[in-house]
């Protein structure tokens, strides 16, 4: 009976002992794979546009892939900041181009309104008078110009005034 007792006592040692080293060996297990688990969760962040390092303590095995995420992260975050320094100045450059060509367009109106002016003014004079570009080339003539040269005025527009007028 004492063999018994004691081969009982033993087999309960050694199962304690086994139960003892098993839980230590899960905890080493479990506190190793935390990292993983935190990379883990920020890997699903980053599926969503978080962008966010993790702590690189650890087994080696372990930091390794970490310190390559925490780059990775690193890189993707710094152009996500470039591209939004380029969404500012290209909006900045879209306002100007906006601003330029509002007043390109007032600028036309104005011209047009004014050259509609000196057409009209041009129209309504009693002499005969023609106008020239640099070059001397017809850009108007009014009613009594044509009389005058015999040439309308869609005839005469362009051409050298030597042509047109024969003094």
């Amino acid at each position: 009976n004492l063999l018994n007792n004691t081969r009982y006592s033993v087999i309960l040692a050694a199962s304690a002992l086994t139960l003892l080293t098993l839980l230590i060996a899960l905890l080493i297990l479990h506190r190793g794979l935390m990292p993983l688990q935190k990379l883990r969760i920020a890997a699903d962040s980053s599926a969503h546009g978080e962008f966010t390092s993790v702590d690189e303590k650890g087994y080696s095995e372990i930091s390794a892939p970490i310190h390559a995420f925490n780059l990775m992260v690193g890189k993707i975050q710094s152009l996500i900041d470039d591209l939004k320094h380029e969404v500012i100045k290209h909006e900045k450059t879209e306002n100007k181009l906006k601003q330029s060509k509002e007043r390109a367009e007032d600028y036309a109106r104005r011209v047009k309104k004014q050259s509609n002016f000196l057409h009209m003014t041009m129209q309504s004079i009693v002499d005969g008078v023609i106008t020239t570009d640099v070059d001397g080339y017809i850009q108007t003539i009014n009613p009594m110009a044509e009389q005058l040269t015999g040439w309308s005025e869609a005839e005469a527009e362009g051409k050298p005034l030597v042509q047109v007028m024969h003094a």
